[in-house]
């Protein structure tokens, strides 16, 4: 038998403010529901357990001798495994398909290609099939020679000391259908070598690939490695095909003994078991979600978990793991910039994409909720999206000329798809009103700083003028010239004294063409005494790393601050 893998095609959207590739190992079957969380994001949760069946325990890792005439022979080992309560076993020895020995349990066939003792794959066939040769051969083109042949590929043992997996390859390799988190045998030496679930939370983490978690016994030897760790798979029949049917699909939970219960009811997953002492819930990266104490527990999904798994454990420290509940955003929402900050009368531009990630076209209605009533508007309010493709618009505002300083205006982007309107969802971005923005800075004795950000209505010319401490004029520096008004100048310069001599009173001046002709004085500056100690000790900081000719140039200020300093005010 050859395991197909379906994909879901279901029609989903992603609005966002940049190009966003999703890159899926695999795209299965899931139960999905799309529902609303409580911040009113649409997403689908896809739930890998079947609604009907019955609950099979298996062991997927083993060996017999086959892999090393040491180890015990086929039958012994499938009788034990028949005696001590397991439905099915996967005989797993190293690059060699062993046959079934009719012992009266589930014989699945499999192999574990332990090819040059690096990268360890545990394939898991429908029938038997003969094994091959993977000496010369990528981890890939090992993975796809399995699935090639009808089988499932699990990555084994990923922290075993000489044949692990790094969490970049983990990533990189595609067409897997899971991982062993739990490695019994690898628990004799140490529970971090055992244990994976850090790669697995990597791994389901950092790409999105939907990927199982197996614990297995791994077993060489019967009679001290036997009945450590186990799958239980939820499956409608007790065949190889239904089995790993439901394997693939993520349809079981593994444990080192606590059995385990999980549901999925809208927003809501319930996992119970009646040895547990408490349940965690673990979402994205491998944080806690939730930790509840007893034998029951429930967490309500928020949408912004990427997936949700549960662990159980006991009170003697045995645990199951739950496989990966996905939490899919079907309709995403950002807009780009998400905040400005203007003066008044400034027009803003955001950027809205939207990008179709359903199998069919779609069409998608764009609105826009303003609630300061600033008129925020979109270039296109309808957009035609191929599915696997974006289209974009842009969103424009502009700030009244009579808006206060610090108001605000939260513009509310809504995207709905026309193929289903309750695939929708909204972002917020903000206009915020500044007043306008003219500050001096002392950059040395000689020389201001300027950070401008005006709205200026009229006027042609903006005009540092310098003075001494008693209002006699020195000179000016023009610092813009025959602007058109309105006009928007948002900068930081610096401006020299344009004599060459200390700075000691600064005014910016709003002229006409002719700079006598003052329009307004936007802002002004004094080089009192704390400006004066702040840049000398800007200099005492700069000397110790200054080449010798730059010296010359600080003790001159060194010198005309001192100077300069029983003529400036406190």
């Amino acid at each position: 038998m050859r395991i197909e893998v379906f994909g879901y095609n279901l029609s989903r959207i992603l609005v966002t403010v940049s190009l966003v590739a999703l890159a899926t190992s695999i795209s299965l079957p899931l139960a999905a529901k799309s529902v609303r969380g409580e911040d009113y994001s649409t997403y689908i949760l896809y739930n890998p357990y079947y609604d009907n069946g019955n609950w099979y325990k298996g062991n997927t890792h083993t060996h017999t001798t086959n892999s090393d005439v040491e180890y015990d022979n086929p039958d012994v080992v499938e009788n034990w495994y028949k005696n001590n309560g397991y439905a099915f076993i996967v005989i797993t020895d190293y690059n060699y398909v062993t046959p079934d020995p009719g012992v009266g349990i589930l014989h699945i066939y499999g192999e574990e290609d332990g090819a040059l003792r690096t990268g360890h794959i545990v394939a898991l066939y429908g029938e038997n099939t003969s094994q091959i040769g993977y000496e010369n051969r990528t981890l890939q083109e090992r993975v796809n020679d399995t699935i090639a042949r009808g089988g499932l590929a699990i990555l084994a043992h990923p922290n075993d000391p000489t044949e692990y997996y790094t969490l970049e390859q983990l990533i990189s390799l595609d067409n897997y259908v899971g991982i062993e988190i739990y490695n019994a045998l690898l628990g004799q030496n140490s529970e971090g070598e055992a244990n994976s679930t850090g790669k697995w939370d990597g791994i389901l983490t950092g790409s999105d690939k939907r990927v199982w978690g197996f614990a297995v016994d791994d077993m060489h030897y019967l009679e001290q490695e036997a009945g450590k760790a186990w799958i239980v798979v939820k499956a409608p029949a007790l065949t190889a095909e239904s089995i790993l049917d439901a394997i693939s699909h993520g349809s079981f939970y593994s444990s080192t003994g606590p059995e385990m219960d999980i549901s999925v009811s809208e927003r809501t997953i319930c996992v119970s078991s009646s040895t547990a002492s408490y349940v965690t819930f673990y979402k994205k990266n491998g944080e806690m979600a939730e930790n509840i104490a007893g034998a029951s527990a429930s967490y309500i999904v928020h949408g912004d978990e990427k997936y949700i798994r549960a662990m159980v454990t006991d009170e003697n420290g045995k645990r199951a793991w739950s496989n990966p509940i996905f939490v899919k955003t079907v309709v995403d929402v950002f807009t780009s910039p998400s905040m400005q900050h203007e003066p008044p009368g400034v027009t803003l531009i955001y950027t809205v994409t939207v990008k179709n990630l359903g199998t069919e076209n779609d069409n998608y209605d764009l609105t826009v909720i303003d609630n300061a009533g600033w008129g925020a508007g979109l270039s296109e309010n309808l957009l035609e999206v191929p599915a696997g493709e974006n289209r974009q618009t842009t969103l424009t505002v502009t700030i009244p000329e009579g808006a206060a300083p610090f108001a605000q205006d939260h513009i509310t982007v809504v995207a709905t798809s026309r193929a289903d309107n309750t695939l929708w969802d909204n972002a917020t971005c903000v206009a915020h009103a500044i007043a306008p923005k003219a500050d001096f800075s002392l950059i040395t004795l000689y020389k201001v700083g300027l950070d401008l950000n005006l709205y200026l209505e009229n006027g042609s010319k903006l005009v540092v003028k310098s003075y001494t401490y008693e209002n006699v004029f020195e000179n000016e520096n023009i610092v813009h010239d025959n602007f058109a008004p309105p006009w928007h100048v948002k900068e930081n310069k610096n401006v020299p004294h344009p004599s060459g001599i200390c700075v000691k009173k600064v005014r910016l001046d709003l002229t006409g063409e002719n700079t006598e002709d003052v329009i307004s004085t936007i802002s002004s500056f004094v080089v009192d005494r704390d400006a004066l100690w702040g840049r000398l000790m800007g200099i005492r900081r700069s000397w110790p790393y200054a080449p010798q000719p730059e010296r010359g140039g600080l003790w001159n200020e060194i010198m005309g601050v001192r100077a300069q300093w029983p003529y400036a005010p406190s």
